[in-house]
């Protein structure tokens, strides 16, 4: 599992993801392959 912050427009998240969400990486930015709603399972609660 990896941790990610997810910043969009309307706010940010915490959220701990397997590694297999992961779509891409380049060096700068992380790809998802899942959207933010189906993210929400990931969901920490701070």
């Amino acid at each position: 599992m990896m941790t990610l912050i997810i910043i969009t427009d309307g706010g940010h998240g915490k959220y701990k993801t397997p590694k297999s969400e992961v779509d891409e990486f380049d060096g700068a930015e992380v790809f998802l392959k899942s959207t933010i709603s189906e993210l929400q399972k990931y969901k920490v609660n701070q």
